[in-house]
């Protein structure tokens, strides 16, 4: 466990940067590549996770339960409750890619928290990305106002620009039984959880994709994806995953343009339609480039 802060990690290739940020050079790996040889829409997610992780720990402003002193005195933990990530290109197999992050606002009851992930041998960027996260009470599970002890901690790393704007396209519809796919009977194992005991953001993302069709992630890709978080899934909980594409995305995709595709994963069995809702997402799909903007 961290003692104390540091600026420069050398086993994760990162700095904390003099602005309060940090920064972090991985290469892309085999086992984070898909079929097309290029890394997957989760293995960007997991980069942007283990890039904030990495910042908030190696600067000393959590512990190794992720909390600040002021939180665990509080009794709160950190939740994601939106995430809006925009990709311009795929990073292929073996790519350095350089990932930075910094919490861009603090708000009554929210923070946020972007990134932008470049290719560190031409500097394009690669993705983008930002997230909403809200204090919740571990005792009671309600969002809490953020402290002055614990906004008092968080202040000296705050750095007032932003990666993207946010999406304003409004509330992601909610979507009924009647969607055109569906997955059914998914059930979480350990190896799906995170610290909290919770299913994992970046598992979510495994199973939204499940119902599209292969025809489609073959020849596709994700290059905007928007998702609101409703509550966690725990272990006991069996998921069902619901698409709906836009009404012309047979002709958009057969045309090769950009389509849209609506998304909900939902606890199955329980009647209370609403309280079910685990994630609804909204994506935007193009067609999958022939070649990489950039070279290792």
């Amino acid at each position: 466990m961290l003692t104390k802060p540091q600026n420069y990690d050398e086993h994760m290739h990162g700095v904390i940067t003099e602005e309060g940020g940090y920064k972090q050079i991985v290469a892309i790996r085999a086992f984070e590549m898909g079929p097309d040889k290029n890394a997957t829409i989760q293995t960007l997610f997991n980069l942007l996770q283990n890039a904030a992780i990495c910042h908030i720990f190696f600067s000393g402003l959590v512990d190794g339960g992720f909390c600040t002193r002021g939180m665990r005195r509080h009794n709160q933990m950190w939740v994601v409750s939106r995430m809006q990530v925009e990709v311009h290109h795929y990073p292929a197999w073996g790519e350095i890619v350089e990932i930075e992050t910094w919490i861009a606002a603090i708000g009554r009851i929210k923070i946020r928290r972007d990134w932008v992930i470049r290719s560190h041998a031409s500097g394009v960027v690669l993705a983008t990305a930002t997230s909403t996260r809200v204090l919740i009470d571990t005792k009671t599970k309600q969002v809490s106002k953020i402290p002055d002890e614990v906004r008092a901690e968080i202040s000296p790393f705050l750095i007032e620009k932003q990666a993207l704007k946010e999406d304003t396209c409004g509330k992601i519809e909610k979507l009924n039984d009647k969607a055109k796919y569906a997955s059914y009977n998914m059930k979480p194992m350990w190896s799906d959880l995170d610290v909290n005991y919770h299913v994992s953001n970046v598992h979510y993302i495994k199973w939204i994709l499940k119902p599209i069709p292969q025809e489609v992630m073959k020849d596709h890709q994700i290059s905007s994806m928007v998702l609101e978080y409703k509550r966690e899934c725990r272990t006991s909980d069996i998921v069902q995953s619901l698409c709906e594409p836009q009404e012309d995305a047979i002709v958009a995709c057969s045309k090769g343009e950009p389509f849209k595709c609506v998304h909900l994963l939902q606890i199955q069995g329980e009647t209370d339609t609403e309280s079910r809702d685990i994630v609804r997402a909204r994506t935007l799909w193009e067609r999958k480039m022939s070649t990489t903007p950039c070279s290792t």
